[in-house]
């Protein structure tokens, strides 16, 4: 393999479900998102989930004002806690392996997520990864302003990020891996040079299984083996 980047979705690839889903029921727990936020912000997630509603920049405002005006080394004191105590258990089995042997094999990775900033940058630093694109949120003056900067990451938005990042040290899509889960990642998924379809639901296996898309599951050992003899050898 001629490129040396992997570039690697985070929810429903090495975590299992939506880590932002999970942090506002902890912030919820913790008293930093109400009751009636939390309703109105899980019911979009289920639309979500059944592709009935697209990630806004509006819904995850909403759910940041409880950040509002605090500061960053509190919210990290928080994000911490989170990984600690709800991300460790939803890591799909071989999440860490994976990362580990692409590293320990001189591979450098990217982490690519629609999650905010908050979330994504206490996962790679819990998985000592330490490049990541996701989805930025506001500060001034060191302290959250509940908002979100910029556009998300989201869908086609992915790629147009990853294409920005990859100019800056004069590569191109069509250099890197791509290993993601889902059908909003298909765009990402085909501009890749080389692609892998992880954990992937029935919509995302018929779409692989057509296009011969190579697929993982990182419950299997036999797919850490896969990668390590067929991908990366």
């Amino acid at each position: 393999m001629k490129n040396n980047i992997f570039v690697i979705d985070i929810d429903g690839t090495l975590i299992k479900g939506q880590s932002q889903r999970y942090f506002i029921a902890f912030l919820k727990e913790k008293s930093i998102v109400s009751f009636l936020a939390y309703i109105r912000i899980m019911t979009w997630f289920i639309l979500y989930k059944f592709h009935l509603a697209k990630n806004s920049n509006k819904i995850l405002s909403f759910a940041l004002e409880g950040f509002k005006g605090k500061s960053v080394a509190s919210v990290n004191l928080t994000t911490d806690e989170f990984i600690t105590q709800v991300v460790h258990p939803l890591y799909f089995k071989n999440s860490k392996t994976l990362i580990s042997m692409l590293q320990s094999l001189g591979y450098q990775i990217i982490l690519l997520s629609s999650a905010v900033e908050i979330i994504v940058q206490a996962i790679a630093k819990d998985l000592n990864v330490s490049d990541y694109i996701c989805t930025k949120v506001k500060t001034e003056n060191g302290l959250y302003t509940g908002e979100v900067e910029g556009v998300q990451v989201y869908g086609e938005q992915k790629r147009v990020y990853l294409e920005q990042y990859l100019s800056t040290k004069s590569l191109k899509l069509d250099q890197v891996t791509v290993i993601a889960d889902h059908i909003s990642d298909i765009p990402l998924l085909k501009s890749a040079k080389y692609a892998l379809v992880a954990n992937p639901d029935t919509k995302m296996y018929t779409w692989a299984q057509k296009n011969n898309i190579p697929m993982i599951y990182l419950d299997s050992d036999e797919s850490i083996q896969y990668v390590e003899s067929h991908i990366v050898s």
